[in-house]
């Protein structure tokens, strides 16, 4: 049972930059925090080598290929070199969305999507941005292999401005228009890799946003980045995934970032260094289905291939509901999504590795919990007082479910 004292400031930094929160890494910061202090813990986290091992790309096809890379990559979230890393791939999926759905039979474009988002993860926005818009996934998902300057396809340009650059009201619908004909001409060869057929483009020049010339994706995309609008929304983005809906986003925090050149590490250590989030409340938003069930997977000792779990959660990787993603935070702890854990959460958990017998603080230990609530310890310590307890084995039980099922564990 580790140390409880002074760890709930450590386990709030690694809840926030991990996927699986473990309480090794939890231990391990809050010694850094202690002998180094805070900065230091935190470049501790951010400056690990990156993991270059690619996720597995399976020979069969379709949603058996996808479970297999899924597995894969489950696996990575608990082995990465660099567990930031695996978490910042998954949030910019939400953001930069596609879905596995639409490889069809090139499934290998689904493992190298991901790929791309995890070399990226903690790089530079305008790199991952860039790569992302010339992705083989994204082009199915949005059918911009089909953009014709004969007839344009809007669906890249709109959402390149709606939802992965600077948001709704700052573009024109002829700013869509332009935009769609200038990044026409795109198709994927029978290996599924872009390639250029100037037959299909535009040529000549174009007015967007206001100038005019002859642009491309790469002109296109850079154009949007270069707007200080784009720096504030993603960046605001970044800021409210680690310390929720109620902390006001800095003024200045996107101008800051656009100086820095979009450098992605450099704004998570903006943000996590900030005095807003060291003395934030501890618990600032629900944890979405894949959070949660991350961490009740390592708890748990699920294996990697029960994949559909998490679907079960309404988070399936990969596979948002639409361009836009899953809807706000709010959805996570509605009735559906907690009998979902309910459900989740339910198991034996004498099978593991002292499970029959974990006492509160070694329960609350493993599900890397340190600041609990006073209502919580009550809960917790009137289990042998309900009337429907009558063994040690029920106890312990209920013990680690009602702790999975807490307010401790459903949010970070």
């Amino acid at each position: 049972m580790a140390d409880r004292k002074g760890l709930a400031q450590a386990a709030k930094l690694v809840r926030r930059t991990t996927l699986d929160n473990k309480p090794s890494l939890i231990v391990e910061v809050g010694a850094t925090i202690d002998s180094q202090g805070w900065s230091q813990a935190v470049d501790s986290l951010l400056d690990r080598p990156l993991s270059s091992q690619p996720i597995y790309r399976s020979d069969l096809e379709y949603y058996q290929a996808y479970k297999e890379s899924i597995a894969s990559w489950f696996d990575l979230v608990d082995t990465s070199t660099n567990p930031v890393q695996e978490k910042m791939a998954f949030f910019w999926s939400t953001i930069l969305c596609c879905s596995y759905s639409v490889t069809g039979k090139a499934f290998h474009i689904f493992p190298q999507h991901v790929d791309m988002l995890r070399s990226n993860a903690l790089g530079n926005y305008r790199d991952l941005l860039q790569a992302f818009v010339m992705d083989p996934l994204l082009m199915r998902y949005l059918s911009a292999q089909s953009n014709r300057a004969s007839n344009p396809n809007e669906n890249l340009a709109r959402e390149l401005m709606e939802l992965f650059t600077f948001g709704v009201g700052n573009y024109s619908e002829q700013d869509v228009r332009n935009a769609a004909l200038a990044m026409s001409g795109w198709q994927l060869d029978d290996n599924s890799v872009p390639t250029y057929n100037p037959k299909r483009g535009h040529t000549g020049a174009l007015e967007f946003l206001g100038e005019t010339k002859e642009w491309d994706v790469a002109s296109i995309t850079n154009k949007l980045l270069d707007d200080p609008r784009t720096a504030k929304r993603i960046s605001s983005l970044v800021w409210k995934e680690f310390l929720g809906e109620s902390t006001p986003v800095p003024e200045n925090l996107g101008d800051q970032w656009l100086q820095q050149g979009y450098d992605i590490k450099w704004l998570i250590k903006a943000i996590l260094s900030s005095q807003q989030f060291v003395e934030s409340n501890h618990y600032v938003r629900p944890r979405s289905g894949m959070e949660y069930y991350l961490n009740l997977k390592r708890v748990l000792r699920y294996p990697s291939e029960d994949e559909w779990r998490v679907a079960r959660l309404g988070q399936r990787p990969w596979h948002p509901p639409n361009v836009a993603g899953w809807p706000d935070a709010s959805q996570w702890l509605d009735v559906g999504s907690m009998l979902g854990r309910t459900e989740q959460a339910t198991a034996n958990y004498s099978e593991l590795e002292g499970g029959s017998t974990a006492s509160i603080e070694e329960v609350l230990d493993r599900c890397g919990v340190y600041d609990v609530s006073d209502s919580t310890m009550q809960v917790l310590n009137s289990i042998p007082n309900r009337p429907d307890v009558n063994s040690e084995d029920r106890i312990v039980q209920l013990r680690w479910w009602l702790t999975m099922m807490s307010p401790e564990v459903n949010l970070t």
